[in-house]
């Protein structure tokens, strides 16, 4: 279903965690080379500054294609709009597809521009003319186009839009279901991301998926995320107003008020806990970032200090924690440290197999056909006993 080659994706990892081998000191630069010569990346990949300059291109290229596409068709009504906006989104897709197959882009700037047109072109299209359930249809068509794309294309922002896509998609058909259906969109919201995140855990413990691992990472932050928020309480109360026929008066306390606060101050804690425990860097961090946001949600409506010494004291704290953090844990302790580490991933047993064998001296060590997804067995892994 991929528009790679696996190898070459396989390949890219595989080099990606060898050189963090590399700068954690685990392999040598001699054992790094001879891993790349190995597992050569054919995909092409610029810098950052030039995928910024080819975007930039590839955004000021189709707009200009647009005016003109729009100019040559002389489109003046809402269906002729619509229907010039799909044949756009097509073009763009073609042309993706073109320039994967011919120039082998990977996160080159062109491709990410493109990508995004076409979803864009595609929103444009369903919202021109108004109409019954217009944003759930929306919702829906993107949730399953940027999943293929994130799939087609091995691409993370996408995978994080079918996401966000899937939640819009549960808000709209609750605010369209009367004064129940957004009166029960929180927890509905909660029980979706909750289901989606156990999901996205499966996919991950899946070595067989191991490419897909950044769109799985993007996914599973963004339901951390939404679980949080769906029972923030100033996201419930300010997202109820606007919906609500008669919207909540400034000293009014909404329906089930104390859970919600309770939800905002525990879930933060709970996830930093909950990391820790697992040893989980993404939840410790999801967990810092949201419980600043708890903060300033009980600020919100509790002001105890003015903002300017509310800021001055938090970021003295924070300062004087962090820094006592880095001293305790210049030596690891129960599996953290402050020394930068450039990965925590877990390795697919072919990966580590290569990148063991480079660091015992097996500089022999070759893979020649990637990863062998679901046959069983592989050619550099060990999985049958021994090294090829």
């Amino acid at each position: 279903m991929t528009a790679y080659d696996k190898n070459n994706l396989y390949n890219n990892y595989v080099q990606q965690q060898a050189t963090a081998a590399f700068k954690n000191k685990l392999i040598g630069a001699n054992s790094l080379s001879k891993i790349s010569e190995a597992l050569p990346f054919r995909l092409y990949t610029p810098n950052f500054f030039v995928r910024i300059g080819l975007g930039i291109l590839s955004v000021v290229a189709i707009l200009f294609s647009t005016v003109l596409v729009g100019a040559i068709s002389s489109a003046s009504s809402d269906s002729a709009y619509v229907s010039l906006a799909v044949i756009l989104a097509l073009i763009c897709y073609g042309l993706l597809e073109l320039f994967v197959a011919s120039n082998k882009y990977y996160n080159a700037g062109i491709d990410n521009v493109l990508l995004f047109a076409v979803v864009l072109f595609f929103i444009v299209a369903f919202n021109i003319i108004d109409y019954p359930g217009q944003y759930q249809y929306t919702s829906a068509f993107c949730a399953v186009l940027c999943c293929w794309l994130a799939i087609r294309f091995n691409d993370s922002f996408m995978a994080g839009l079918s996401y966000a896509s899937i939640i819009a998609l549960c808000f709209f058909t609750c605010a369209n279901a009367g004064t129940t259906g957004k009166l029960v969109a929180p927890f509905i919201i909660m029980l979706v991301s909750a289901m989606l995140f156990l999901v996205i855990k499966n996919m991950l413990a899946r070595y067989t998926l191991v490419l897909y691992l950044r769109c799985f990472k993007i996914a599973e932050l963004l339901s951390l995320i939404s679980f949080y928020a769906s029972l923030n309480y100033f996201v419930v109360r300010e997202l109820g107003s606007l919906l609500l026929d008669n919207p909540i008066q400034p000293n009014e306390e909404i329906p089930f008020g104390w859970l919600f606060w309770f939800c905002t101050a525990v879930i933060p804690p709970a996830y930093v806990y909950y990391g820790i425990y697992r040893k989980d860097l993404l939840f410790v961090r999801t967990g810092v970032v949201l419980a600043v946001a708890s903060v300033l949600t009980f600020r919100n409506y509790y002001a105890i200090l003015p903002a300017s010494v509310a800021m001055v004291l938090f970021g003295s704290l924070l300062i004087i924690v962090s820094y006592l953090l880095i001293k305790y844990l210049k030596k690891p302790k129960g599996g953290f440290t402050s020394i930068a580490t450039s990965a925590s991933e877990r390795l697919h047993p072919d990966a580590e197999a290569l990148i063991l064998a480079q660091a015992f001296g097996r500089g022999n060590s070759h893979h020649d056909g990637g990863v062998d997804f679901g046959g069983g067995s592989s050619g550099g892994g060990g999985a049958t006993g021994s090294f090829d």
